[in-house]
């Protein structure tokens, strides 16, 4: 992979990055414990091999391993071998790219997420209120149509008020799997953060316990969607 890289670099003249599992560390801190001689020879292979294919590692924000194995303070083991390399090009045409370590879910390895941040002109216009076709499914959006449709109103006047009240709706009701979603992957992170410093037992079961919340608030969100394809 790495030699198809090198030519691929040689033949494009486009911004471009690579984002995932490159099975390498860069350096010694990137690997937990002590690295032993064909550690520091793999090192200094991969870093030549970016350097000659003219790539710049992003960094990134987050825990600082990407990779854990084993459930004991004998076998632990962590290392940052997934991260996110671009050209030059690329560093000047997306100036605002974010690389993001996500909390570990079913695998070995942290997701990396690499994505652009778009600058908010001062004098911008606000994004006008969307229904979200998913709330269609939802037994009470009915009932709450009709509760809060304003008859007394002219129309644009009951319209911007169902929106609004639409907008706490969706935070009160129906975004409860959501906040519940945002609240495991918060938490998942921040035991995430604390393996990659200090392994101990207790932060590893709290680990695969969260492990297995996000799992049955996933699998809950999989069978909403499907009912929804299904429909169609």
């Amino acid at each position: 992979m790495w030699e198809h890289i090198i030519r691929t670099s040689n033949s494009w003249d486009l911004p471009w990055i690579l984002t995932g599992d490159f099975n390498a560390f860069g350096n010694p801190e990137e690997k937990r414990g002590t690295c032993t001689p064909r550690d520091l020879r793999h090192c200094r292979r991969f870093m030549c091999w970016v350097n000659e294919a003219g790539l710049t590692d992003m960094g990134f924000s987050g825990p600082r391993y990407t990779w854990f194995r084993g459930d004991s303070a004998s076998t632990h083991k962590a290392s940052r071998i997934d991260r996110s390399l671009c050209n030059n090009l690329w560093n000047i045409s997306f100036p605002n790219t974010l690389t993001q370590h996500l909390p570990k879910f079913q695998s070995d390895h942290l997701p990396v997420l690499s994505k652009y941040v778009m600058m908010t002109p001062s004098n911008s216009v606000s994004r006008p209120f969307l229904i979200e076709a998913a709330w269609l499914l939802h037994p009470q959006l009915n009932d709450f149509l009709q509760a809060s449709w304003n008859t007394e109103a002219a129309l644009p006047t009951s319209l911007v008020e169902l929106g609004d009240k639409l907008q706490q709706w969706k935070t009160d009701i129906f975004g409860s799997t959501s906040r519940k979603k945002r609240m495991l992957m918060a938490r998942l992170q921040g035991v995430t953060n604390r393996l990659a410093n200090s392994y101990t037992p207790g932060l590893m079961k709290l680990q695969i316990k969260l492990e297995r919340e996000l799992d049955q608030v996933i699998a809950q969100e999989e069978l909403f969607w499907f009912q929804k394809a299904s429909e169609k």
